[in-house]
Parts: structure tokens; sequence; C-alpha cells
């Protein structure tokens, strides 16, 4: 749970960092409709940039599973400093950062996370931490429903916008408009 080569989270960073601000330009600015997450290696490696771009672009909050809170002890160099800096900034230490960890993970073991989470206590209001007593790395479901919550409660204007519900959905055939509208941006084949 260390970073292993500086350069490549270093390259990572800015790749990252390019995405969001080409999503936020999409957005014609509206920063605060873009949202970070990950799970995973994902989770740590999104909340990374979350904590070093969130005050910057005035992003919209972050969801993520089977991660912890980056720091420069545990490799991820500046990352306490944007900690910092993002716990400063009133408006934006409001936004959420639900954090999902399962208590039994031996990749990302709790007593890591709760290490890692000291140093937010109390500083960012919108830090929310679920946990899951009883599973380990693998948390699927539990994964969706959190990601769901999150979307429904602070990006409902862009979840589902054909007014689909997921208790809707019957099979893969009512999510023929889902795969129509992404095709073009991912591809054609899509592994349905």
């Amino acid at each position: 749970n260390r970073v292993g080569d500086a350069a490549a989270l270093e390259a990572t960073r800015s790749e990252l960092a390019e995405r969001v601000r080409e999503e936020v330009e999409l957005l014609g600015g509206e920063a605060h409709r873009v949202f970070l997450g990950g799970c995973s290696q994902g989770c740590v490696t999104a909340l990374d940039l979350y904590l070093r771009e969130a005050s910057r672009f005035g992003l919209g909050g972050f969801v993520g599973s089977l991660g912890f809170l980056p720091s420069d002890g545990l490799g991820f160099s500046g990352a306490s400093a944007a900690l910092e800096a993002l716990a400063a900034d009133a408006e934006q230490a409001q936004r959420p950062v639900w954090l999902q960890c399962a208590l039994e993970d031996e990749e990302v073991p709790w007593p890591l996370v709760q290490r890692s989470l000291r140093r937010a206590k109390g500083r960012l209001p919108g830090l929310s931490v679920h946990q899951l007593p009883g599973f380990g790395h693998d948390i699927a479901e539990k994964e969706v429903e959190l990601l769901n919550n999150f979307l429904t409660t602070y990006a409902s204007d862009a979840y589902f916008e054909h007014d689909v519900q997921p208790e809707d959905v019957e099979d893969d055939e009512d999510w023929d408009w889902y795969y129509d509208d992404i095709g073009e941006d991912i591809g054609e084949d899509i592994g349905r």
C-alpha cells in the first residue's frame, strides 16, 4: 500500500488532471458537476487527485471504495499539503467525500485506513466513511449500492437522464438506449 514508482505516480497525476480539465471544459466550466471516484488502487489514485485538484477546479465531490487517504508518508508526495489546502477551503471541504471500507479487507486493511483518516478528522465536514463489517476486498454489490446512493444524492440531474430507474430494468434489452448513447464515446463493442 505504498507507492512503488514516484515517476509513474507523477505521470498518472498529470494525465488524470488533464482528463478532469477536459471534463470541466465539456461541462462549460461547471466543475461542481464533475465527481471523482474509484475502487482499490483506483480509489486511492482518484482521492489523491481530488485532494490536489478539488479546490482549483471546484469539483463536486468524491466517492470511492476500498482505499485510504493518501499522504506523503505513504509515498504520495504532496498529498499531505494538498489535504491541508483542501481543509482550508471552507466551501470545498463541505463537498461530499464518501469512502467505503471493508473491515476484513486484507489488501487495504482497516487499521491502515483508520490511520490515514486521522489527519482529516474534524477537518473535512463532507467526509463520510462507510464501514462494511464481514466483507473483504470483494464488495461488488455494496459498491454499486454506495455509488447509486451517492449519485442519487449529489448528481441526480445527470443520473438516469432517460428517467429509467434500476428497478425498472428487466433485462439487457432495456439498456439499448444507454449502449447507443455511449457507443460513440467508447466504441461499439462494449462487452454487453
